[in-house]
């Protein structure tokens, strides 16, 4: 049975965020996480930070059980980051701000220099190296 397709249930409020808690697993694992909303405030968290590209969303990630569409880079990125052994926290801005919501993407975009500044750590991910 596929899972469905990823519904965003609730946006964040005035001064509040959501995080990715990216499951643990080894890079042969579909990677699985889930959403939360929370305060934004110091720590915590991770920030990444990647290049977008100009494909389409056509891999998979699996958030909250639902199929959530992402980039081959993201998916690299995500691939890469996770720990093994824990749940790792990060904020993306593709997957944490609904994109397809003009009123929420305008809110989060706005709270981005604060996201970046209260995060335990700022990650890289340009692509796979040749």
């Amino acid at each position: 049975m596929t899972p469905a397709t990823f519904k965003y249930h609730s946006s964040p409020q005035d001064g509040e965020i959501r995080l990715l808690r990216v499951e643990p697993g080894s890079e042969n694992e579909p990677v699985r996480c889930s959403l939360s909303i929370g305060k934004l405030q110091r720590g915590g968290y991770e920030a990444l930070s990647y290049c977008w590209g100009t494909k389409p969303a056509n891999r998979h990630i699996l958030c909250d059980n639902q199929q959530f569409p992402v980039t081959e880079n993201l998916l690299m990125a995500l691939t890469r980051f996770r720990n093994t052994e824990q749940p790792r926290t990060l904020w993306i801005d593709a997957i944490c701000i609904n994109q397809t919501d003009l009123d929420e993407k305008s809110q989060q975009v706005a709270f981005m220099p604060s996201i970046y500044r209260k995060c335990t750590r700022v990650l890289v991910w340009l692509g796979e190296g040749d």
